[in-house]
């Protein structure tokens, strides 16, 4: 739950709504047969809290049949109370348990065996005795009548603001009751209990399979998807996406001419799945309606209410807002005429419907308790006209393949290429597929065969075939174009191709050695590669991956430490990654040897580098570093004289820095930090009275922490 605890204190003023219909289920109790001694005289230690209880379960469900539009649940319409989502019409406590509701992860897997706690903690503002407790006479109480008004108008909000739930049709809620010790200065006779609910939720799914149907359904409805895209022109206006959505689904989805009870026929898996017929009632066609506007952006709703003045709650259509601020009424249904969609329901105003006694919104979604009806947004009293498509002369026109046709028929349509009109449709033969070149998804080994695929530019279906094993041969070019490749990222030139590979075939070059050859050859050299860029080819090229970032970290500031190139390369051949791809293409793996004094010992050769940027202020020269790194190799010197060399060095002295900084530079360089005010000041003392830099320069050497330091590098002080 991705909401934090909430505890809302309500008020007694808190207006109290009327109760409902009889529960669905029965009260549940747990701890009921626990009681404990609530007298003065029986305590001689703390109370404890007592028990929580599981009191009161609802179910409710959508749209239940048989509420008729007798004036007690039509909609308010305001266009400053309705300003883009439901949540915003709730209380406090609603919008609380809204956002609760809307937290639950993956909703579709809390289901009536899988419940979840709801967060929001309401809490009364009153005290009950252990016997009133007993006795449930919180369940009088105002607050615990309005908890199941409050969270099913808040699933009722939710439903209307997340068109995506197309799975869910029901929800179950029921009160855990909290007691906890509370003082009562005004009466201590007794003990009380300060009380306090939450909720714990679930919902429940149109049928048994819907949840298991979800990919097939999310699969569908991206192929239906792809027909509304195929319908569209480049920058489509809200108009042209409207009605290509509604043509499709008028194409796809018919009304079902018996048992109108299946649930599947009241969301969009009836209309979406071949098992189903693809057929819906109204339901589905405004679900799957509001769905596919939503993936374009366009404001719309799921409207439930009555079809015509005195009948039963039994129809649900759209509104939509279009680019002119309006809203309007689209009814695809009543629109759906067989294959085509007709447009007497599309877009309308209220001086069409609503006035003229039909299309009467509720004002909510569940009847199981009595709760304030939603407000909608103001229909535009004009229906909308698309002035575009009305002037267009539809000259400039194109046949557009919605559905392909390569092995079973598809579908074209005739599109005005200036206002985007269909002016007409036709089915197409099936053409078989046209497919594209194959593609290599597994490269062939000497071990086992590789996979290649082509794909059908028309339709989008793949078909695949194997590539045989590799010859020795064939192993052995394979590696020679991968270096190619991966290193001078070229094709082979067959000259080259065939040279590299006579000499591995030939036993002349290793694997590694090829390899050196390439990294190391006047085409790659001038390149002039940064170090990261040369590590990363490194992996690529020696271990066949991408770098990891500590990894790739530690190799490039090896080389920004002194190390060479060739060096490192040295390292990526003894991994196993390397030995593996060797062996995978039948070669010897070999091994480089770098003789550079640099690459003898790393750590030692950072050291050395270190003395550079620290007391010089300067990136280390080849030939000093060279120098330095093997007397300390070969233990010539240690740290101490090492640093000393450094500091007595004319390019030093000829800094001729302040003592201040003098002694700031031997922190960095001895105890590699900054220094601290007072050990500063200290070691300025000193050279004030006249010791020389030399005694400062011991004292810092002989340090623990400059001890350490030469430690961690490997070298002796």
């Amino acid at each position: 739950m991705k909401n934090s605890i909430r505890k809302l204190v309500l008020a007694m003023s808190i207006g109290i709504l009327a109760a409902g219909s009889t529960l669905y289920a029965q009260p549940q109790n747990d701890g009921l047969d626990d009681t404990y001694d609530t007298s003065i005289a029986a305590q001689d230690a703390e109370v404890p809290d007592l028990p929580d209880v599981t009191a009161d379960t609802i179910e409710a469900e959508i749209l239940p049949s048989g509420v008729y539009a007798d004036g007690v649940s039509y909609a308010a319409f305001d266009l400053t109370a309705y300003d883009g989502s439901f949540r915003n019409q709730l209380t406090a406590v609603e919008a609380s348990f809204y956002d609760d509701i809307a937290g639950i992860e993956n909703p579709e897997t809390h289901l009536k065996d899988n419940r979840v706690d709801l967060s929001t903690v309401v809490e009364e503002d009153r005290l009950y005795t252990q016997e009133e407790r007993d006795s449930d006479a919180y369940k009088n109480s105002e607050i615990y009548q309005q908890l199941f008004a409050q969270v099913m108008r808040a699933m009722d909000a939710y439903i209307r603001d997340d068109v995506n739930l197309y799975w869910c049709n029901a929800f179950g809620a029921g009160i855990r009751v909290h007691f906890t010790r509370a003082d009562n200065p005004e009466d201590t006779s007794v003990y009380y209990y300060k009380v306090t609910y939450t909720m714990f939720w679930y919902f429940t799914a149109y049928y048994s399979d819907i949840i298991a149907e979800m990919p097939e359904t999310e699969a569908a409805l991206n192929e239906l998807r792809e027909e509304i895209s195929a319908k569209l022109l480049e920058n489509p206006s809200r108009y042209q996406i409207i009605m290509a959505i509604q043509d499709s689904i008028a194409e796809l989805v018919s009304y079902p001419s018996a048992d109108l009870s299946q649930k599947y026929y009241h969301t969009i898996t009836g209309a979406l799945l071949e098992q189903y017929g693809h057929q819906a009632v109204c339901e589905g066609y405004s679900r799957l309606f509001s769905i596919l506007c939503n993936d374009y952006d366009i404001p719309v709703m799921n409207v439930e209410g009555y079809s015509y003045t005195g009948s039963s709650l039994d129809h649900m259509w759209n509104y939509v807002q279009m680019e002119d601020g309006a809203w309007y009424l689209i009814d695809l249904t009543w629109n759906d005429a067989g294959e085509s969609a007709y447009t007497t329901w599309n877009l309308k105003g209220s001086r069409n419907t609503i006035a003229a006694g039909n299309h009467i919104p509720a004002g909510r979604l569940f009847y199981s308790r009595e709760y304030e009806n939603f407000t909608l947004p103001i229909l535009s009293e004009k229906s909308y006209t698309d002035t575009l498509s009305a002037n267009c002369s539809h000259s400039d026109s194109a046949w557009v393949t919605v559905k392909p046709f390569c092995t079973e028929d598809g579908k074209e349509a005739l599109i005005c290429q200036t206002c985007g009109k269909i002016l007409q449709k036709r089915e197409s033969a099936a053409a078989g597929h046209s497919w594209g070149n194959y593609v290599v998804k597994k490269a062939a080994t000497g071990q086992s065969e590789g996979l290649e695929e082509r794909t059908c530019s028309r339709c989008g279906a793949t078909e695949q075939r194997t590539i045989k094993k590799l010859t020795q041969k064939q192993m052995v070019e394979a590696y020679v174009t991968r270096l190619y490749t991966l290193v001078l990222e070229r094709k082979p030139d067959a000259n080259g191709l065939n040279a590299w590979v006579s000499q591995l075939m030939n036993g002349n070059n290793t694997g590694a050695e090829a390899a050196q050859g390439f990294i190391f050859s006047n085409e790659y050299l001038k390149k002039n590669t940064s170090n990261a860029e040369y590590v990363e080819m490194l992996y690529n090229t020696m271990m066949g991956r991408k770098s990891d970032a500590a990894g790739k970290a530690a190799w490039v500031k090896q080389l920004d430490n002194g190390c060479t190139r060739l060096g490192v390369m040295a390292g990526f051949v003894g991994s196993d990654e390397f030995s593996k791809i060797c062996a995978s293409y039948g070669i010897q793996r070999g091994t480089i040897t770098s003789t550079a004094v640099t690459d003898q010992n790393p750590d030692v050769t950072a050291f050395v580098c270190r003395m550079y940027t620290v007391v010089l202020g300067r990136n280390y020269d080849p030939n000093g570093l060279d120098a330095w790194t093997a007397k300390l190799l070969k233990r010539e010197i240690g740290g101490g004289e090492l640093s000393m060399g450094f500091f007595h060095s004319q390019e030093f002295l000829s800094k001729a820095v302040s003592d201040r900084n003098f002694v700031t530079i031997c922190y960095r360089t001895y105890l590699n930090r900054e220094p601290d005010a007072a050990g500063l000041e200290s070691w300025l003392v000193r050279l004030n009275a006249g010791d020389s830099r030399d005694r400062i320069l011991d004292g810092f050497i002989y340090s623990i922490e400059y001890g350490e330091l030469c430690t961690s590098y490997g070298i002796n002080r």
